[in-house]
């Protein structure tokens, strides 16, 4: 039997119910859910994003400027910040993680702090630990998911 990928962006429940096949019904399970699979994996490429909630470690380059933008989102805890120009990211490198280093949990920026701007023009010299993404996905893209899954079932 076919299983959905961890990634998947909605249930086999869900989806059969939404596409009209009985939930009791499980002659097409194994379709539905390579359908869902796909979809899944279909809507996070042409979004160019992870949706389901994960840690992350990401090496980005210093812009100079107060706020510094995460490559996933939303943003859910920040773990740690280093900022090293010689890419050890060892203890001594660490930003402290206080009410300074605010995330702003739905457009995925972390401030550097009241006056202070992260170095500029440095390639990869900051590195974020942090987790991001949704716990449970949102209707909207559940509701997506299903409609790309109707649209693959119903051209079998």
């Amino acid at each position: 039997m076919a299983t959905l990928n961890a990634n998947a962006l909605t249930s086999l429940a869900r989806t059969k119910s939404e596409i009209d096949i009985l939930v009791d019904d499980t002659r097409f399970d194994d379709m539905v859910i390579q359908y869902i699979n796909t979809a899944s994996d279909a809507i996070e490429l042409m979004c160019n994003r992870v949706f389901r909630q994960q840690d992350y470690s990401h090496r980005l380059n210093g812009n100079g400027l107060q706020w510094l933008p995460l490559q996933q989102f939303p943003a859910t805890a920040l773990d740690v910040v280093y900022v090293d120009n010689d890419w050890v990211f060892g203890a001594t490198s660490v930003v402290p993680v206080t009410t300074q280093s605010l995330i702003h949990l739905e457009t995925f920026l972390v401030r550097r702090g009241k006056c202070n701007n992260w170095p500029a023009l440095q390639p990869l010299n900051i590195q974020v630990d942090y987790t991001a993404g949704y716990a449970t996905i949102p209707d909207g893209l559940q509701a997506a998911c299903i409609e790309f899954v109707r649209y693959l079932y119903l051209s079998q």
